[in-house]
């Protein structure tokens, strides 16, 4: 007779934004324990367009989630690039995609995919106000310390809090304070862009 297989691993997902959710609603339909920890006390979607092509649609289409996303989205077909003077870069014409590869490119307002996302995730595995300040690993579990004094512990913990991570941060500084954190990972980070839909 064969043993037993062993639980699924807990997974601690720091942040409630897409990232954090989407993970969240994967975790729970293959029934793998998560918990999302958000720093804010209400959640603000924020953003104006957004856009998903043919290569992430059949994960929403994986989790019956691709009509819903088809209702607050509209397709398009073409993507015209400038550089910072609004000199015209290029142009991409994707007509004929859906035929090639199933799945047709959206655009919708981020926070209607926001709404959508939070509203397939049990309230329960959301807690809010949960602003992490610091991670560590030990006995084989990791630990998550909150600046309201609640500890959270897991056996995996994925930093989906932003740019500014503070999950990032945290693990910096142990990589940093064990002299192995590369040198090119103290440099600043430096990303300018504007996106424009019309």
């Amino acid at each position: 007779m064969s043993a037993p297989p062993p639980p699924p691993p807990t997974v601690l997902i720091v942040g409630a934004g897409l990232a954090g959710l989407l993970l969240a609603i994967l975790l729970d339909q293959i029934d793998v324990p998560c918990l999302v920890l958000e720093r804010a006390a209400v959640l603000k979607p924020l953003g104006s367009a957004m856009a998903l092509g043919p290569n992430i649609l059949p994960i929403f289409e994986q989790l019956n989630l691709l009509d819903a996303l088809k209702n607050i989205s509209k397709p398009y077909r073409s993507v015209n690039m400038y550089n910072q003077d609004l000199r015209p870069l290029g142009h991409i014409n994707m007509d004929g995609h859906e035929q090639l590869v199933g799945y047709e490119s959206l655009v919708f307002a981020r926070p209607k995919l926001y709404e959508l996302l939070l509203s397939q995730v049990p309230v329960h595995k959301i807690n809010y106000n949960k602003k992490v300040v610091q991670t560590d690993e030990k006995d084989d579990k990791v630990h998550v310390y909150c600046a309201d004094g609640s500890h959270y512990q897991g056996d995996i913990l994925v930093g989906a809090d932003g740019a500014y991570s503070s999950v990032r941060q945290s693990l910096y500084k142990q990589l940093d304070q064990k002299g192995i954190l590369p040198k090119s990972d103290l440099k600043n980070f430096e990303f300018a862009c504007i996106n424009m839909v019309g």
